[in-house]
Parts: C-alpha cells; structure tokens; sequence
C-alpha cells in the first residue's frame, strides 16, 4: 500500500516537471517574439527620426532658420533632441 502511494506520488511530480519545463519554453519563445518586436520598433522609431531630422534640414535649405536667433535657437534644440533620441534608441 505504501509503494503504490510513493509511486502515484512519484507520477505526479514527474507529470509536474514536464508540465513545467514544457511551460518555460513557451514562455521563452514569447519573451524572444517581444524581444524581436522591441527590436522592430526601436528601427522603426530611428528611421522616423532620421526623416524628421532630414526633412527639417529640407526645409531649412538656405540655412536661414538655423542661423536666425530665435528661430535657430528653436531649430537647434528641436535638432539635438532628435539626435539624443535617436542616439538613446541606438545604444
């Protein structure tokens, strides 16, 4: 009577493991596909960055916003913002 509990007992806990180890490669692949899906947004984000920085250099062909006091002072910032984002997002 006793062997037969210790080896129900023994099942289960087998069962058990297996149920678990099965389970953390489930959640192993999950965490990759959030990982993989990180990656794509943090590309995503750098190249909108990257248009945003070229289409104001665009705009500012002659360079007039850039050199002008307040506008240049405004076109500045917004331009180191995009850079220290975009470099934040790339490190």
């Amino acid at each position: 009577m006793e062997t037969s509990i210790w080896m129900i007992i023994s099942i289960i806990l087998f069962l058990f493991v297996i149920f678990l180890i099965y389970r953390s490669f489930k959640l192993i692949k999950v965490i990759e596909e959030l990982q993989q899906d990180r990656r794509d947004d943090v590309e995503e984000i750098s190249g909108i960055l990257e248009l945003m920085l070229t289409k104001m250099k665009e705009i500012d062909l002659r360079g007039s916003f850039e050199a002008d006091d307040e506008v240049g002072l405004v076109f500045n910032m917004l331009k180191e913002t995009i850079e220290k984002y975009r470099n934040a997002i790339n490190d």
